[in-house]
């Protein structure tokens, strides 16, 4: 499979069954392996579908099927106030509540959202982009770093157990 028969794009209302099965299976595969931070309520429909109205939710497709989403969006959570960023809040762009359907996690896929995300962030201004995942997440947090994202520290949400840990990339201009 190459890079070309990869479609990222943002996401529709008719997009939302395959995303919420997508959720399911993520959901699964994360939990067999001890992650707790996603379940059923989290992300749920009303999330996704507010994503879909703002026009912040990507999808990934291969093939027709959709295997992987993410969000790209300015918001960022009160918590993330605390930590030492390199960029100015405005002009920094946050991926959230990224998925990669479990079957299709490998380097190309990640390569295709890297590149898609980074490439985004700089047609739209933006100077840095920044994330955060649970400090259990050991399948993006070492995905993140090796794709030149510095860890610049950590939050605790209230509705979570574990930390989170916060990367960040500046982008070259």
């Amino acid at each position: 499979m190459g890079e070309s028969s990869i479609l990222i794009r943002e996401a529709k209302k008719t997009d939302l069954f395959s995303v919420m099965y997508l959720i399911r299976e993520c959901v699964r595969d994360m939990n067999k392996r001890g992650l707790f931070h996603w379940n059923t309520s989290y992300p749920n429909y009303d999330i996704m579908n507010g994503d879909v109205e703002k026009k912040s939710l990507y999808i990934v497709q291969s093939k027709g099927y959709t295997i992987a989403f993410f969000t790209l969006s300015n918001e960022q959570m009160e918590e993330y106030k605390n930590v030492d960023w390199n960029s100015d809040a405005s002009k920094s762009v946050i991926i959230n509540r990224i998925a990669v359907h479990p079957e299709w996690q490998n380097p190309e896929i990640d390569k295709a959202i890297l590149d898609f995300v980074e490439k985004k962030a700089k047609e739209d201004g933006y100077e840095s982009i920044r994330c955060d995942f649970s400090q259990q997440d050991a399948y993006f947090i070492p995905l993140f770093k090796n794709s030149n994202y510095e860890e610049k520290g950590e939050i605790k949400l209230s509705f979570q157990d574990t930390p989170f840990s916060c990367l960040e990339k500046k982008l070259d201009k």
